[in-house]
């Protein structure tokens, strides 16, 4: 899957459970595996772990700011 075919299912999926639309790029996903963007938002975060099939948001090499209050959701 392409980095836009990837943003595009994310927008899709994030559109059909909130009705809100989400800017989110091929671009931006380069971000994200270049490392450039290391804590999306949790929007961005849930559906990429659905998407990719990821447990947990450190399986897709994501980490808190140090002063981030861990989730303990996952």
């Amino acid at each position: 899957m392409s980095r836009g075919e990837l943003a595009q299912r994310v927008a899709e999926l994030l559109y059909s459970v909130s009705s809100k639309r989400y800017p989110i790029t091929g671009h931006y996903i380069a971000k994200l595996e270049r490392g450039a963007v290391w804590w999306p938002c949790e929007e961005y975060r849930a559906a990429l772990c659905l998407i990719l099939g990821a447990s947990n948001d450190a399986e897709l090499g994501f980490r808190p700011p140090r002063n981030h209050r861990a989730d303990t959701r996952r």
